[in-house]
C-alpha cells in the first residue's frame, strides 16, 4: 500500500528539521581543505575518495575524514601514481624556462587553502594553444565539464564561479572592468559575500571564498591595474611553429597516459612543501603575495628547481610586464580623456569658459 502524500511530505520535512537542528554540524569544503595541518583533496570520483597529503607523504583514503560537496559539472581527478616527474608535463606546454619555473609554483599554490594564491595569467598570440592549456592545467586542480568558462561581465558572475568551482577559469578575455578586476584580488587573498537572500524581504545569505583563479587572452588589464599585476602569476605562451600542430585526439591520448604520474609529482611537492614550510614562514618575503610566496618555495627541492629561482623569475617577468607605458598608449589615454569630454558636453564649457 502507497503511503499517503501527505505523511510523506510531514515525514521528509520531520527528518529535514532533525538533521538541521539536531544533528552535527560539521565544516564543508570545495575540492581541496587544510585540516589539522593536512592537505585533503576531492578525488571527484563516483566513489567519492579523497587524497590526504601529510609531512610524511600522500595517499587516496575510501572514506575522507573531510567533508566534500561537488557542483553538478565535477570531474575526477587523475588516479595518481608515484614515481612521476613533474617536467613530464612541460612537453604538453608552450613555455619558456622562466614561465615554466612560475607555472610549477603556481600548481602547488593552487592545490593549499591556508593561504592567498595567486591569479594566473596566460597571454598570447594566435595559435598559441590557450584554451588547450588550461584545461589541461585544471585536469590537475579542479577538472570540470564547464572548462574554461566565459569572461566575467560583472561581480556577480564572480561570485557565482567562486560557489560552484574551486578554479574558476576564464577563455578569451580581453577586457575586465575595475570592479571585476577589484574582486578578483579579493577572491585572489580571501573575502567575505553576502547577497539578499531569494524570496525574502530582510535575508542575507554569506559566504567566504579565496579561490586560484585563470585568465587568458588578456590583451592589456595585466598591464594596467597594479593591484591586479601584484596577485598575478603572468606567463606569454609561445606560439605553436607551422606543421608542429599535433591533432586533438593524439595529444589529449598522450596527456592522460601521463597525467597520473605528473599528479603524483605534483602531490609529493605538497608533502615537501609541509615539511618546509614552518622554517620558510619565519624568513621574510618579498612580495604581497607572502604566504603563496612562502609555500611555492617551501615546494621548490620537489619542483626540481634550485633554491630562490622561483622568486627571482617572479620578479624578472614582473619587470618585464610593469615596462613603461610607450609612447602610442600615452596618447591613446590623452584621446580617451578628450573624447569623454567631448560626449559629455566638458569641452564645449572649456572652450566657452
Amino acid at each position: 500500500m502507497a503511503a499517503d502524500a501527505n505523511a510523506l511530505t510531514s515525514a521528509l520535512a520531520t527528518l529535514a528539521a532533525q538533521a538541521e537542528f539536531k544533528g552535527p554540524e560539521v565544516p564543508i569544503y570545495l575540492r581541496v581543505a587544510g585540516v589539522g595541518g593536512n592537505i585533503y583533496i576531492d578525488m571527484g570520483d563516483p566513489e567519492w575518495r579523497a587524497i590526504e597529503v601529510t609531512k610524511a607523504g600522500w595517499h587516496v583514503l575510501d572514506n575522507s575524514p573531510v567533508k566534500f560537496y561537488r557542483p553538478d559539472d565535477t570531474e575526477a581527478l587523475p588516479d595518481p601514481v608515484r614515481g612521476g616527474y613533474i617536467d613530464e608535463l612541460r612537453s604538453f606546454l608552450n613555455v619558456g624556462d622562466d614561465e615554466w619555473t612560475l607555472l610549477k609554483g603556481f600548481l602547488v599554490t593552487a592545490l593549499q587553502d591556508s593561504g592567498p594564491v595567486p591569479i594566473l595569467v596566460f597571454k598570447g598570440q594566435h595559435g598559441t594553444g590557450k584554451t588547450t592549456r588550461c584545461r589541461m592545467l585544471a585536469r590537475f586542480i579542479d577538472p570540470r565539464e564547464s572548462i574554461p568558462g566565459s569572461p566575467p561581465r560583472e561581480v556577480r558572475d564572480l561570485i557565482v564561479a567562486a560557489k560552484e568551482c574551486w578554479f574558476p577559469t576564464y577563455d578569451n578575455v580581453s577586457h575586465i572592468s575595475p570592479e571585476v578586476s577589484d574582486t578578483c584580488c579579493r577572491l585572489a587573498t580571501g573575502t567575505a559575500f553576502s547577497e539578499r537572500e531569494l524570496y525574502a524581504n530582510y535575508g542575507r545569505v554569506s559566504f567566504k571564498a579565496k579561490r586560484p583563479q585563470l585568465f587568458n587572452g588578456i590583451t592589456g588589464l595585466a598591464e594596467t591595474r597594479g593591484d591586479f599585476l601584484s596577485r598575478a602569476t603572468l606567463l606569454e605562451l609561445e606560439v605553436i611553429p607551422p606543421g608542429q600542430y599535433e591533432s586533438e585526439t593524439t595529444l589529449w591520448a598522450a596527456f592522460n597516459e601521463a597525467a597520473p604520474r605528473i599528479f603524483g609529482a605534483i602531490l609529493d611537492a605538497l608533502a615537501e612543501g609541509l615539511r618546509n614550510i614552518q622554517e620558510i614562514v619565519a624568513q621574510k618575503q618579498r612580495t604581497r603575495m607572502a604566504d603563496a610566496e612562502a609555500w611555492a618555495i617551501a615546494c621548490e627541492p620537489a619542483l626540481n628547481m634550485e633554491k630562490g629561482s622561483l622568486c627571482e623569475r617572479a620578479r624578472r617577468t614582473l619587470r618585464a610586464w610593469q615596462g613603461p607605458p610607450s609612447t602610442c598608449i600615452r596618447l591613446f589615454r590623452l584621446l580617451s580623456r578628450l573624447l569623454r569630454r567631448v560626449s559629455t558636453g566638458l569641452w564645449g564649457a572649456c572652450i566657452k569658459g
